[in-house]
């Protein structure tokens, strides 16, 4: 038996949540509906910092953020020919 697949030996998996779950727990949690604590247990996500990380990418901070930053760097000049 290989020990590094011992059954007495348990080993990290990781979970993969589509970006539609992602997104309505960061919705529901902006919107007071859940803690991050309740959302993660709500929804089964095994990790609270999991769910804060989903705020952190995707929430309306974030967002907020981002376009304020897209705002303040110049255009580029367009070329005369797409005129």
């Amino acid at each position: 038996m290989n020990p590094l697949h011992s059954d007495s030996h348990s080993h990290r998996t990781q979970q993969c949540y589509s970006l539609r779950l992602k997104l309505r727990v960061v919705r529901e949690i902006e919107h007071g509906l859940y803690s991050v604590r309740e959302a993660a247990e709500h929804y089964g996500v095994r990790c609270d910092t999991t769910v804060c990380r989903w705020l952190q990418k995707y929430g309306v901070v974030n967002r907020e953020l981002h376009i304020e930053e897209l705002m303040e760097k110049p255009m580029p000049p367009i070329p005369a020919a797409n005129l």
